[in-house]
């Protein structure tokens, strides 16, 4: 928007109106931007989780050694 332009908005529906146009559009592009990095996350993720899984696929019997670790309880 061109100073121009937000002059006549605010000449011609008030100032409040102009306002909420003009905050309206800010809050559209911050969502956007944070869409697009939540596109790309879980889009890594995906990658991540199909990249395991063909690893897994792989190796099961290796997969199968590994010991599981159990967190000892505490008896009070």
């Amino acid at each position: 928007m061109d100073p121009e332009s937000i002059t006549n908005l605010v000449t011609n529906v008030g100032f409040p109106v102009a306002i909420s146009v003009i905050l309206l559009k800010y809050v559209l592009q911050n969502i956007e931007s944070q869409f697009k990095q939540l596109d790309k996350t879980v889009r890594e993720l995906t990658l991540a989780i199909q990249n395991l899984h063909v690893e897994l696929k792989k190796s099961p019997s290796e997969a199968s050694k590994k010991p599981i670790e159990k967190k000892e309880r505490r008896s009070n």
